[in-house]
């Protein structure tokens, strides 16, 4: 599927201050406007894997609606303890979960995700079916990452987890001023 299809064929809506899908009388639901892909994306090798929404109205903040501080560009060094949360399938369950879970990650310094500009996690731990998007946020608050894929480089070997860097994306401001206002 094309960027233009994916932004063409979709559309989006943001629920805000969910933590159980069950429970939902404080939910913010806002429709987005339009859906901004990254220009470059790439769905065969996850390159860019990004996208702007911008929402139809503006989010109320409250104590379960707050905005999240971006990481900035990295000096090369890993953060040293992360979270990844959704709402995704985990093992072998077939629905995915009503409330929120959360597995705390540890990054690892490999070679094909530093290549390929990834975050990557080890391990069974991680994200689930469904949780692509949602946050990759470590130790000191701010958004590193957005959940991208799984890749099992060999039989013998444990699945990466993928995300998209953040940081690299802090530098591409045009990319960003291009598509978003602040009215």
């Amino acid at each position: 599927m094309t960027k233009n299809k994916i932004s063409k064929y979709l559309s989006y809506t943001v629920s805000l201050g969910v933590h159980n899908f069950r429970d939902n009388k404080k939910v913010q639901r806002i429709s987005a406007e339009k859906a901004f892909p990254h220009k470059d994306y790439d769905p065969i090798n996850h390159k860019n894997d990004m996208m702007l929404l911008m929402l139809n109205s503006k989010a109320h903040f409250n104590k379960n609606v707050q905005p999240i501080a971006l990481a900035v560009q990295d000096d090369g060094s890993l953060p040293k303890s992360c979270i990844v949360s959704g709402w995704g399938k985990r093992d072998s369950s077939d629905y995915m979960s009503p409330v929120l879970m959360e597995v705390n990650v540890t990054l690892t310094d490999n070679e094909l995700c530093a290549q390929n500009e990834w975050y990557c996690s080890d391990g069974d731990a991680g994200p689930g079916k469904g949780d692509s998007g949602g946050p990759l946020v470590c130790e000191d608050g701010k958004a590193y990452g957005v959940v991208s894929f799984k890749y099992k480089p060999a039989a013998d070997e444990p699945p990466l987890n993928c995300y998209t860097k953040i940081p690299e994306y802090r530098n591409q401001i045009d990319w960003i001023s291009e598509h978003m206002s602040y009215n």
